[in-house]
């Protein structure tokens, strides 16, 4: 699946307007809040289950970002 010129279009403008500025704020805020909790549970498994969930969370939100910047990019 891929996005339409059109959609680019908007995505780009998005990427342009001041209030992206808050959606990145939020995304990175999001990011550290995700990151800096405590990842300790009553086992190991538990433990490791929440470190993996986590992680995978935080790069989900990069990657969406940084999509949206390389789709903007793209003609």
């Amino acid at each position: 699946m891929e996005l339409t010129k059109g959609e680019r279009q908007q995505i780009r403008q998005i990427l342009q307007t001041p209030q992206w500025a808050t959606v990145d704020r939020l995304a990175n805020l999001l990011c550290d809040k995700i990151s800096y909790s405590s990842k300790v549970k009553d086992t190991e498994w538990e433990t490791l289950k929440t470190v993996l969930t986590e992680e995978g969370e935080v790069r989900g939100i990069k990657r969406l970002i940084q999509e949206m910047f390389n789709q903007a990019q793209y003609d």
